[in-house]
Parts: structure tokens; sequence; C-alpha cells
């Protein structure tokens, strides 16, 4: 008997390339495959195989050979066991990268920008799409738009003024590092330089998904659109394809930001999934039967949908959730920032009213890290029954509910957001381990009874002591950081002070409030107040912007 398995993986934030995050999960996934056949007697281990599809064929003196993704899953892993009996699991990836945009001088000042305004955001507090009465926002079912606390703004505040001492800093240590002549200093074919390129090429993907328009062109067949609709389109049409291959059973496996992305695609509303889809796919979905006409046009119509209508569809057609979902089996979300989107833009990540969909024995498991200081727990999330029933009945569809583990990914938070599916030589309790089992065996991923090795109960004490290590190392960071901010900082305030100090206007006030704060404390009060009118200034701004555009 032969079992085929879906695995579509979907990335976050980062410079991959083409299949790269598809070959690194993938072969993490196949080590905890072989470890686990490594443990059972000689005679009951399965045979474990790799078969990636390539092609003789590639661009014009390339440089390694071509994978091929375009009809079938690139990697297909082969567990046969001594029995005769065969488990072939299918990868496939979401890969949006490429879909970043240039980091040209004005795209750098954009970035630092959005970052030192964040306290004075407006968010994503309501939609205007025909589409947004068929969705509820998250931990909001009433639809009423929730405000931004006060300490929130206060905390956006402070972390804009670190973003304005982070640019100073590592652009001087960048200069400094190039004058010394270290390799880090200058970019690589595999590495960016030491400098504000780092945060722009990492975090600006987390600014491109909320951006509400391409600085640019943008893609050609989303012109005009967020970039997140050029996302959401390559998400969509993978789910689409995972379905039409009628696995047996099939997951979607998502990281960091690509855990925001996967999830739109899930909770897009039937109406308005098949406007992400080619004629070529709407025409395989129709003849599977996913795809279809359904009696009524969407709420609101079609003429405020994003994307809007192909012209090839008519305006009641839809894909049917229901069928699109029938042998999804399982939703792995790990180093997930979904509900920091649900805080600071509740309206891109809505949910979808028609939520029994799945099937029964779906499952929808989210792994964080305490000391991963993107990832954290799911609690605004779950489906709501006042808005239509969490399981169907005489269907066995329920809606997806998110089940929360905290896992040990690594000690140090720069490293534990990448670490999640790392495989580890005998040690058959990592994550990659019981994803490996999950795969090739279904069920679920059981949640720790206590704390047993990596996994930690989620509101038990060992994940609160994680969570204060994580603000000790912040701390230690905090305090490195200030002394390299201080190297440059103060030289460079002790030359605007003299330059103040040859102003008639000024020299008596600064002269009296040095005097009075003391030089150091005076030096220190300087930095952070040319750093707080900075975002200040920018926060304006980002106000003038949104009044304009009403």
């Amino acid at each position: 008997m032969t079992t085929r398995v879906g695995v579509l993986l979907v990335h976050g934030i980062g410079e991959q390339r083409r299949f790269e995050h598809l070959e690194a999960e993938a072969r993490q996934i196949v080590s905890a495959l072989e470890a686990t056949q490594d443990t059972l007697p000689k005679d009951q281990r399965a045979r474990v195989t790799v078969d990636v599809r390539t092609s003789a064929d590639a661009g014009f003196k390339a440089e390694q050979q071509t994978w091929l993704a375009e009809d079938a899953a690139s990697v297909r892993v082969d567990v046969l066991y001594p029995t005769g009996d065969l488990t072939e699991i299918h990868f496939r990836e979401v890969w949006w990268a490429d879909l970043d945009e240039p980091a040209d001088p004005w795209h750098r000042i954009r970035f630092w920008a959005w970052g030192f305004s964040q306290w004075a955001l407006r968010g994503f507090r309501k939609s205007p799409l025909s589409g947004a009465s068929q969705m509820f926002l998250p931990g909001n079912p009433d639809q009423r738009p929730r405000k931004i606390k006060l300490f929130d703004r206060a905390r956006l505040f402070s972390v804009g003024i670190g973003f304005v001492l982070i640019l100073g800093t590592i652009t001087v240590l960048g200069f400094v590092a190039r004058r010394l002549g270290f390799k880090l200093a200058n970019p690589g074919p595999d590495r960016l330089a030491l400098g504000p390129e780092i945060l722009v090429k990492y975090v600006g993907d987390v600014k491109l998904y909320q951006q509400r328009k391409w600085l640019r062109q943008g893609a050609l067949e989303d012109r005009g659109y967020p970039p997140r609709v050029a996302i959401r389109r390559r998400v969509v049409r993978a789910l689409v394809d995972m379905a039409l291959e009628k696995y047996d059973r099939w997951y979607v496996l998502a990281h960091s930001l690509g855990t925001v992305a996967a999830f739109n695609g899930l909770m897009e509303s039937g109406h308005c999934l098949p406007n992400y889809l080619d004629k070529k796919r709407w025409v395989r979905c129709q003849i599977a039967g996913i795809g279809g006409a359904k009696s009524g046009k969407p709420p609101g119509g079609t003429s405020k949908m994003m994307p809007h209508r192909p012209a090839w569809l008519d305006d009641d057609d839809v894909i049917y959730r229901g069928k699109l979902f029938d042998n999804l089996l399982g939703f792995l979300t790990y180093g997930c920032p979904l509900d920091k989107f649900a805080t600071l833009w509740p309206a891109i990540v809505p949910l979808n009213k028609d939520q029994a969909v799945f099937r029964g024995d779906f499952t929808w498991i989210n792994v964080f890290d305490a000391v991963d200081p993107v990832a954290g727990g799911l609690d605004s999330f779950f489906p709501d029954d006042t808005i239509s029933p969490i399981v169907e009945p005489g269907t066995g569809k329920k809606a997806a509910t998110p089940e929360n583990l905290s896992y040990k990914a690594h000690w140090f938070f720069a490293l534990s957001h990448i670490r999640y599916t790392k495989f580890v030589a005998g040690n058959c309790d990592c994550l990659v381990s019981k994803v490996a089992n999950w795969l090739l065996n279904g069920g679920s991923i059981p949640a720790p009874e206590s704390s047993q090795g990596r996994w930690l109960d989620v509101s038990g004490g060992g994940t609160r002591r994680r969570s204060v290590y994580r603000y000790m190392q912040w701390g230690v960071v905090a305090l490195l950081m200030a002394l390299a901010i201080a190297w440059w900082a103060f030289p460079a305030t002790e030359f605007v002070i003299d330059l103040l100090g040859k102003l008639p206007v000024l020299s008596e006030f600064v002269s009296w409030l040095e005097a009075l704060l003391g030089g150091l404390t005076f030096r220190l009060f300087s930095v952070i107040f040319v750093a707080a009118l900075i975002v200040v200034l920018a926060g304006f701004f980002r106000k003038l912007r949104h009044w304009s555009a009403g």
C-alpha cells in the first residue's frame, strides 16, 4: 500500500533563494526520520530515500542544477517498510523572498522613518473591502476596532528611540570595521555587510507585509495592491495545488512572517479565493469539484474585492473551502508573530466567519520559545460559536483552533527564532523529530503533561522563567549597546554642544543646563533628547500622511 503525504513549507523573513528553505527544512526532517529508524530492530527498519526533481536544462552558464517545481513536488522522500508498504512525503514551498523591494536609498529612508514612527501608527483597525463582512477581527468578534493603549504607544515610542540609536551605532561600527579591514564589514555573495542594511533587509519584510502600497512598481499581476497581496497569491495558489494533488493527507508548515501569509491563505473567503488563481488552475478546480458556482453574489459585491475579480470569473464563482481543505490534516506555526499582528494590524489577520471547514482530525499547532523575541502564544485566534458553528453537525468538520506548545529552541534570543527545526542527533525529543513522526504516521504532536526535556508547560514556571531570561539577555545587550552608543554619541554630543555654545541665544541656556545636570548626565540627556526629537518628528509626519489620506 502506498500513502501519499504532502508538505507545504512557507518561509519567513530573510533573503532565502529559491528552494533554499525547502532544502534546509527537508534535510532536518529526513535526518529525524533516519534517526528514528535507527532506534528500531534491524528487521523493522524502513528504508528512507530522497528523490529531487531536477532538469538537465538550466540558464546559460548556470552555476548549479535546476530544480523543478511546476507540476509536481520538488522533493519526494520515500519511506519503504519491510512489509512493502510505502509512504511518500512530497515537499513543496511557497517562495516569496524575491518580492521584497530593492534596498535603494529611498527605500532605506522609508524603512527607518517607519521604524521611528511606530508609536503614531493608525494600524489596520477595519477594512473597507467587500469581503470584510465575511471576516471577524482576532480576539474581537463584535468587529469594533480595538484602540492601541497609551502604554503600548509608550513602548513603541521607546522602540523608536532605540531604532535611532541603533542606526547611529551600527553605522559607526560598520564604518570603523571597513577602515580596519574586517571581512564582515564588506558584503559577500552569501552575506550582508555589517551596517544598517542588515535591519533593512530582514525587519523590512515586516514593513513590506503591512504597507499599503508598493514604493516602486511592484508585481505586474498585483499592480496597485499592497505587497502582501502578491505574497498571498503565491500562498493561495500553492494551497490549491496541494488540494489538486489529492494527497491522502497534507500539512502546512510555516515559520516566522510566513505564518501570517499562510494564515491569510487558510482564512481567505471562498468568494475571494478564485481571484488569486490563473484560469488554468480555476478550470482544474472546477473539474475536481473544488470550485464552482454558488447561489448569490458575494456580500458587498465584487467591485471592492482585493485582488479584483478576473474577467473570466462569474460573480457567483467560489472556491469551496470545505473541499479545498478536505485532506488538510495539520497546520504548524513556529516562531509565529500572529498575536503581535493582532495588536498592531488586526485587519490584516482576520478570521473567517465560515469556521467549520477543516476535517475533524485537523490540528493547528503553534510552537513558540519564550526566549524568541518574535514568537508568542496565540491567544487571539480562537473560533467563536456566536458567529457560526465551531463544529458543523453531521459533517465532521470543525474550526481551526490553535494549540500552543512551549519549546526550548535555543538559549540565546538571537538564535532561538531560527533553531526550531534544528535536528539534534540522539535527541528524539526535539521538535523536528516530532514533526517527522507527525508526517509519517498522522495523528498530532501531543502536548507534554508537564515540563519534559525541551518541552514546557505553556503556563508553567519554566515558560515564565524563559521569558525572564529573555529580558535579562535584552538587558545585557542594552548595556553593551549603551557602551557602544556612548563611544560615538558622547563625542558627537560634545561637538554639538560646542557648536551651540557659539550661538549667543543658546550659549547661556546650554551652560545652565549642563551645570544643573552635570557633565555626564547632560550628555546622556542630550543623546536621548535628540533621538526622541527625531521619533516625535517622524510620528508627526506620519500623522500628517494619515490626515491627508483621510
